[in-house]
């Protein structure tokens, strides 16, 4: 009796593995055909058709692989080397000709881009301030823009300190802008196409500055790259650990103390109003230089300070509404003071005789006066 039973759990035993190793078998002859679709899908994505010399290439040429889901874009540098890449992938060495075609070699194995570069911002939990961001400056939609590249330098959600969140919250749209298209180059840098020092055009006009220290880390405006070459079907992303800095961005306070206009920052603490001037939107600033300040009659500033409402007057007279430039021999401004207005008059090309410079910030203008 218990050998019966001995055997017939046996004998169940067997039944029951053999349908086990069937179900292993079937996974297994199906994860073999999907590694091998997947080796297929790699070794085509690798395959241009038709013949192509390094020369045929051209800078931003995109090509369709083997496999009709994937393309090549092509991209040559002069650094001042010439630098081709593939995808940002360097090619090696060129025009290796076989009996059926031409082969390059690539420093790796190329990505395959499938997601434009808005869609690598949106896709990424780490990117949820620049997500919101682009979305505030209207510019998602053109990041996804198939017929354009794109380099973006996106840093993530750590990078974004709470004080800059906090004024984030109050910039207006404009500056939102600003700070997100000077991010943003509008065609493709790859990380190999960086040497030790480069500058190039961000979508503001202004210069970002790119470059290489002896351990191959890699910078933009000295801040630095931690993750290189995120491919996308439109560009390329970068991943920063900071927020670079753009000056059509900073508050009023901060470009009176970058240009150490420290006399007229002295008066503005005085009578409580920095934190006014850093909200205006859309004015015009007239700044007295130090020197123009520190030339006004014996006893005036001591004056003033003793007697805040004047002061707060004089200050606020010295805002005027609106960013026009000043072109006209004449203009009038009407001023952040109540009643008030502001002539500008320009003779030989010189405002009044006393202004010096032009610069902008929060978008906004300032006129520096001697």
């Amino acid at each position: 009796m218990y050998r019966i039973w001995y055997i017939g759990t046996f004998i169940s035993i067997l039944t029951e593995t053999f349908k086990k190793w069937n179900e292993i078998g079937i996974k297994f002859e199906r994860h073999r055909m999907k590694k091998k679709r997947m080796l297929h899908n790699l070794l085509t994505n690798h395959l241009i058709p038709g013949f192509y010399k390094l020369d045929d290439f051209s800078d931003g040429q995109v090509i369709a692989a083997e496999n009709s889901n994937s393309k090549i874009r092509i991209n040559i540098y002069f650094t001042p080397e010439k630098i081709a890449t593939a995808n940002c992938v360097p090619i090696l060495t060129g025009d290796h000709f076989a009996r059926n075609g031409i082969i390059h070699t690539v420093e790796k194995v190329l990505p395959i881009p499938t997601r434009t570069v808005a869609d690598i911002i949106a896709g990424d939990v780490q990117f949820s301030v620049l997500k919101r961001m682009l979305s505030r400056a209207g510019l998602v939609q053109a990041l996804r823009n198939p017929n354009k590249t794109f380099t973006i330098f996106a840093p993530t959600d750590s990078a974004f300190s709470y004080p800059y969140l906090e004024r984030e919250t109050n910039t207006n749209e404009r500056c939102t802008v600003s700070v997100m298209k000077h991010h943003i180059i509008d065609h493709t840098i790859c990380s190999s196409a960086i040497p030790q020092f480069a500058k190039s055009l961000n979508m503001i006009g202004e210069l970002l500055s790119l470059s290489r220290d002896e351990y191959n880390k890699l910078y933009v405006d000295d801040v630095q790259i931690v993750v290189r070459d995120l491919v996308a079907t439109n560009g390329v992303v970068h991943i920063i650990d900071g927020v670079l800095s753009t000056r059509q961005a900073k508050s009023a306070s901060e470009v009176l103390e970058e240009y150490g206009l420290n006399e007229f920052l002295s008066l503005l603490e005085a009578a409580n109003l920095k934190k006014l001037y850093d909200s205006f939107e859309n004015v015009t600033f007239f700044i007295p230089s130090n020197e123009a300040i520190r030339a006004l009659p014996a006893g005036l500033i001591e004056s003033l300070m003793s007697n805040i409402n004047s002061l707060f007057s004089v200050l606020l007279y010295h805002v005027a509404d609106g960013t026009a430039q000043i072109k006209l021999p004449e203009q009038i401004f009407n001023s952040k003071l109540q009643n008030t207005s502001i002539k500008v008059q320009v003779h030989s090309s010189v405002i009044s005789s006393c202004c010096s410079s032009s610069i902008s910030s929060v978008c906004s203008s300032f006129e520096s006066w001697k």
